[in-house]
C-alpha cells in the first residue's frame, strides 16, 4: 500500500521505452515518464514507482491550472504531455463505432491486446481489443447519460480525425487511463476532450480484473471526467470532486467489477483516515467514490447530477450544498454528518438495507479505543473542515461508540479543537446516558457546526440533538434553503415562534421529520405568511401530546 497522506503527483508510475513498428517513438513509455516527472517537478513534486494509478487527469488538471507559475521546461512537458496525439504520433489505424474513434495501433509495443487466460497479451487481437472498446462505450453512454441524465460532451469538430469523440490507446505503463482537455481558461471553464486509455491492462490487480474488467471500468471513470469537462466545468482545484464521480460512476455502469476496492482497503483510504477533509486532493479522494453511493441512496438517483448541474456556476463544496438544499432541504453539512454515521456500518457490521449494499466488502473504519480508568475519561482532539473521528471507550462490559464530526464547509481555519467526556456516572445533568450504559458529555467552541453521533444496537443516533429542545444548527442562517431541526419526541405538534418581544410570528401544526437519527420539527426562519424575519433571538413552543417544550435560537439574515 502507499504511504498515509501522500499526494497523486508523488506515485505515478514510471513507463517502459516503447517504439512502434515502423521506427517511430510513441509519447509514452521513458519519454512519457520523463515528461511526467518534468511537469512534477515544476509542481515542487518527485515521480515514484508505486502501484496501479486509476487516473493521470488530475496531474494534467494541477499543472494545467498553475501554467503559468511553472518553470518554461515544465510548461513544455505539460504542452507535450497533454496535446492530442497528431503527425508521426498518431496511431497506426483506427475504427469508428457508436459515435466513438477508436485509434490505435496492431504491431510493437504499444499494440492494444486482449487477454489469454493467464492473462497475458493475445497476439494478433488489437482489432478485437478496439471492437471491445466500442462496445463498452455503448453502455457506459446508455447508462451515464440515457438513464442518469447526464448531458454528453461537447462533440470536437475535426480534431482528431472527425466529429467522433476520440479514444488514444496506447501502453501507458501502470497508469488505466486519462482525459484531457482541448482549452483550459480557469476553474468552471468547458472544453472537448479526449481519452487516452492502456494497450491491455496486465498491471491490474487482482488477476480477476485484469484485462476487460478493467478496460470497462476505465471507459465508464474516463468518460465521465469527459462529460464533466465538457458539459459541466473543469475544476482544476476541485478533482477530489471529480475523481470522486468517476470512481462512483465505475460502480453504477459495472458494478460487477468491483475495482474500487482497491482505493477502499488502501493504507491511505477513507476508512483509515477519516480525519482528512472531504475536499482533500489527495490519494483519499478514490476511496471516497462511496460518497455518490450514500448519495444516490440516501437522496435519490439524481443527486449527483443535480450537484454537477450547479457546479456549471459554483465550486464543488458549495454545487453540492446548494443541490441539497434545493432537492433534499438539508444541507451539505447534515448530509457529510449523516455519512460519517454511515462509514461506522460496514465489514462485518454492514446492513446493506439500511446503509452500502456492498459494505460487507468494505474494510472496517479505525477507531481510536479507550479505556476508562478512575471512571471518567476526557478526550480531546482537533479536527479541520468536513472530516471525522471514530472513538471506542470501554470501562468491563460497558463501551460506547463515538463519532466526532466537525460538519463545517469554513474551511479557512485548518483545525478546530473539540472535547468530550464519558463516564460511568452521571456527574451532573450535563452528562447524557448513551446506549452503552456509559454517559457521555461533550464540548466544542461552535456547537453549530459539530454533530456527535453515538453508536448502539440499533444503529446510531445523534447526541448532538439528543435531548428535548435541543435545535440544531444554532444560531439559523435565514437564506430561504436552511431550516431549523428542533428536537421532541413526538409524531405531530403545533409549533409557535416568538419574537423576543413575544409577538408571535410563525405558528403551524407540524408532523416529525426524521433528521440525524431523532425525530424533529422544522422552522426556516420565514414568518407564516413566508416572509424572512429579522435577525435576533426567537423563542420556539412545541405543544406536543400535552406537553410544552421551549427554548431559544438565534437567527442570522443574510
Amino acid at each position: 500500500m502507499r504511504t498515509r497522506g501522500k499526494s497523486l503527483l508523488l506515485l505515478l508510475a514510471a513507463f517502459c521505452l516503447l517504439h512502434r513498428a515502423d521506427g517511430q517513438v510513441h509519447l509514452a513509455g521513458a519519454d512519457r515518464a520523463a515528461l511526467l516527472g518534468t511537469v512534477a517537478a515544476g509542481l515542487g513534486h518527485a515521480i515514484a514507482e508505486g502501484e496501479p494509478i486509476k487516473c493521470g487527469t488530475p496531474l494534467i488538471m494541477s499543472a494545467r491550472a498553475a501554467r503559468s507559475s511553472l518553470p518554461l521546461s515544465a510548461q513544455a512537458a505539460l504542452e507535450a504531455l497533454d496535446a492530442r496525439p497528431s503527425g508521426p504520433d498518431t496511431n497506426q489505424t483506427s475504427i469508428v463505432g457508436n459515435g466513438f474513434c477508436i485509434h490505435f495501433d496492431t504491431t510493437g509495443g504499444n499494440a492494444a491486446a486482449l487477454l489469454d487466460a493467464q492473462h497475458q497479451p493475445i497476439a494478433g487481437s488489437a482489432r478485437a481489443f478496439a471492437d471491445s472498446v466500442v462496445s463498452i462505450m455503448g453502455t457506459v453512454v446508455a447508462e451515464e447519460i440515457g438513464v442518469l441524465g447526464f448531458e454528453p460532451p461537447p462533440t470536437d469538430g475535426t480534431l482528431g480525425g472527425g466529429p467522433e469523440y476520440d479514444i488514444y490507446v496506447t501502453n501507458l505503463g501502470s497508469e488505466y487511463g486519462e482525459t484531457a482537455a482541448d482549452l483550459f481558461t480557469g476553474n468552471g471553464s468547458r472544453s472537448t476532450t479526449f481519452i487516452t486509455i492502456d494497450n491491455d491492462f496486465t498491471f491490474v490487480v487482482p488477476d480477476s480484473n485484469k484485462g476487460l474488467p478493467a478496460l470497462r471500468v476505465t471507459l465508464a471513470h474516463e468518460f465521465h471526467h469527459a462529460i464533466q469537462i465538457g458539459s459541466y466545468g473543469y475544476w482544476a482545484d476541485d478533482v477530489w470532486f471529480h475523481e470522486i464521480t468517476s470512481v462512483w460512476m465505475e460502480d453504477v455502469v459495472f458494478t460487477g467489477v468491483n475495482d474500487y476496492y482497491n482505493y477502499l482497503w488502501a493504507s491511505w483510504s477513507q476508512f483509515f483516515n477519516p480525519e482528512t477533509p472531504l475536499n482533500s486532493n489527495d490519494l483519499i479522494m478514490y476511496s471516497r467514490g462511496i460518497w455518490g453511493q450514500f448519495m444516490t441512496k440516501k437522496y435519490g438517483a439524481d443527486a449527483m447530477r443535480h450537484a454537477w448541474e450547479a457546479a456549471r456556476t459554483v465550486a464543488p463544496l458549495q454545487a453540492l450544498d446548494q443541490s441539497l438544499r434545493t432537492n433534499s432541504s438539508v444541507t451539505l453539512p447534515q448530509a457529510f454528518a449523516e455519512w460519517c454515521s454511515w462509514n461506522a456500518y460496514t465489514w462485518k457490521r454492514a446492513d446493506a438495507d439500511r446503509y452500502y449494499p456492498e459494505g460487507a466488502a468494505y474494510p472496517p473504519m479505525a477507531e481510536i479505543h479507550y479505556d476508562i480508568p478512575g471512571g471518567l475519561r476526557e478526550v480531546d482532539g482537533t479536527l479541520p473542515c468536513l472530516a471525522s473521528k471514530y472513538y471506542r471507550l470501554s470501562s468491563g462490559v460497558d463501551t460506547v461508540a463515538i463519532i466526532a464530526v466537525h460538519s463545517t464547509m469554513d474551511c479557512g481555519t485548518s483545525q478546530s479543537p473539540f472535547t468530550f467526556f464519558v463516564s460511568t456516572s452521571k456527574w451532573d445533568d450535563s452528562y447524557k446516558p448513551t446506549q452503552g450504559g456509559l454517559f457521555l458529555k461533550t464540548s466544542f467552541p461552535s456547537g453549530s457546526d459539530w454533530v456527535v453521533w453515538e453508536e448502539g444496537s440499533q444503529g446510531t443516533v445523534s447526541a448532538s440533538i439528543a435531548a428535548e429542545g435541543t435545535v440544531f444548527p444554532n444560531p439559523l442562517r435565514v437564506d430561504g434553503l436552511s431550516s431549523a431541526y428542533i428536537r421532541a419526541d413526538a409524531q405531530e405538534a403545533i409549533v409557535s415562534i416568538y419574537s423576543s418581544n413575544m409577538t408571535l410570528v410563525y405558528q403551524r401544526d407540524q408532523t416529525a421529520q426524521t433528521m440525524l437519527g431523532r425525530t424533529v420539527f422544522t422552522w426556516t426562519g420565514c414568518t407564516t405568511g413566508g416572509e424572512r424575519v429579522a435577525s435576533g433571538i426567537y423563542i420556539f413552543v412545541l405543544n406536543a401530546s400535552g406537553r410544552t417544550i421551549r427554548g431559544k435560537l438565534a437567527v442570522v439574515r443574510k
